[in-house]
């Protein structure tokens, strides 16, 4: 399968989190500033997500993005389900037991 291209726009605008969403800026503050309030301002400053609609056509655009934190919880062993993986706060130990045992089977 040939290599995929990286949107080069796209690359410069939107970057994905820890958990696989895609972040993305918010448009109108490059100029005329003098005509919006301080809150406006404030609110234009802040990364939004991207919505559900254009998820996809964005996530296209960027085929290699790496999320900030490793995938590692995310990869599932064959046969295995995601009821039996699912870990409580308090069982970190046991989940990993639970995956190994999975991966023996």
């Amino acid at each position: 399968m040939p290599k995929l291209k990286t949107h080069t726009g796209a690359k410069k605008r939107f970057s994905k989190t820890g958990t696989g969403k895609i972040k993305r800026g918010q448009t109108k503050t490059r100029h005329i500033l003098t005509s919006k309030s301080p809150k406006a301002k404030r609110k234009l400053g802040r990364t939004l997500l991207v919505s559900d609609g254009d998820f996809k056509k964005v996530a296209r655009m960027i085929p290699y993005a790496r999320a900030l934190r490793a995938a590692a919880f995310f990869w599932l062993p064959h046969g295995c389900s995601w009821a039996k993986m699912a870990p409580a706060k308090s069982e970190t130990r046991s989940h990993w037991r639970e995956i190994q045992a999975c991966k023996s089977e």
